[in-house]
């Protein structure tokens, strides 16, 4: 059975091309107002230190180097003001295949006016790569940030990751670390066969749990993330994903150990639309349930919101997402409501 109509972003909102057009207007005048600093990461210093080296990938190994297309880099706008200043991290969507880190540009001026920076991490599109090395290159993207932060007037104890659609399962994948035995917890479902495969390959990942990762984030905010990849087989967009057994258990933030530290300091936060399609509520819940963070972190269906209009509530100070960011990036906790 497709479950393409679960799925189908575009399709469920008619409106999708105005809310892109509009993006795209916003951010060439951000970039017009603010000088947008560029770094590139893609090579082997930022990956060989972490379980993401280019040759440790959940499944066959990868080539290299260079590993990773000059769509490496990172935007940078800095915070207006002195002194170092925390940063928000964006990961944009685009189902892993599509869009870059430009078209979201506009979120950054009110973010700037109020002392923060923002970081935005663009990374190779499917099908020339898979989504394992996706994950790679925006954990080298967070090593790079650590590395030339402080030369960028970054206050490294608070950084913030953001994210959306196929952002927020990056985003989830920075707030989590490799499960030892991720594989055999995806059994249930998976051949056998698979799993063997996946413990093999995965070896190096699992061992990893206790690895200096080269970055530690204070905060952590999914907008309509995707957290299990095993039903996005089901959709014709696999064609290009091309997810299999191995991408979907070490891949998969759902067969993954959130981050302790953000559980235990109300750091991370779950958005999705309530007006969003099923597929979308139902990964909402499965990070809930896998995670076991009813009672532990911020988990919230936001009324009135479908996967296009839930991004524009990181440039509403008056929005639920931004407040929870902002504090976040300052001292305060969130609370939950």
């Amino acid at each position: 059975m497709s479950l393409d109509s679960h799925y189908d972003n575009r399709a469920a909102v008619p409106t999708f091309a105005d809310f892109l057009s509009r993006w795209n207007a916003a951010s060439q005048a951000a970039r017009a107002q603010a000088s947008t600093g560029k770094g590139y990461f893609s090579q082997h210093p930022y990956l060989k230190q972490d379980y993401f080296n280019p040759n440790e990938l959940c499944g066959a190994a990868r080539p290299g180097p260079p590993w990773g297309s000059t769509r490496c880099q990172i935007d940078f706008y800095s915070a207006a003001g002195k002194g170092r200043q925390p940063l928000l991290v964006f990961l944009h969507g685009g189902y892993w295949r599509s869009l870059g880190p430009e078209v979201f540009h506009f979120i950054a001026p009110p973010w700037r006016s109020r002392g923060v920076n923002v970081a935005f991490v663009g990374y190779d599109l499917c099908p020339s790569v898979e989504i394992d090395q996706i994950a790679a290159q925006c954990h080298a993207a967070m090593r790079w940030l650590f590395a030339e932060g402080a030369s960028l007037g970054v206050d490294l104890t608070r950084v913030v990751v953001s994210g959306h659609s196929a952002g927020g399962h990056l985003a989830a994948m920075l707030a989590s670390t490799a499960t030892l035995r991720a594989a055999s917890r995806a059994g249930d479902r998976r051949t056998t066969g698979a799993v063997q495969t996946v413990d093999a390959a995965c070896n190096n990942a699992g061992q990893a749990e206790a690895a200096d990762r080269g970055f530690s984030i204070k905060g952590c905010i999914s907008l309509s993330g995707v957290f299990d990849l095993g039903p996005l087989t089901q959709t014709t967009m696999n064609a290009d994903l091309r997810i299999g057994e191995a991408v979907i258990a070490g891949s998969s933030p759902v067969y993954r150990t959130p981050d302790v530290q953000l559980l235990a300091n109300d750091q991370l936060a779950l958005f999705v639309g309530a007006d969003e399609l099923q597929g979308f509520q139902d990964q909402h819940a499965a990070l809930v349930s896998a995670w076991g963070l009813n009672g532990k972190a911020i988990t919230e269906s936001l009324r009135g919101l479908h996967h296009f209009s839930i991004v524009d509530t990181l440039t509403d100070p008056s929005s639920r997402v931004f407040q929870v960011a902002e504090q976040m990036l300052g001292s305060e906790p969130p609370a939950r409501i």
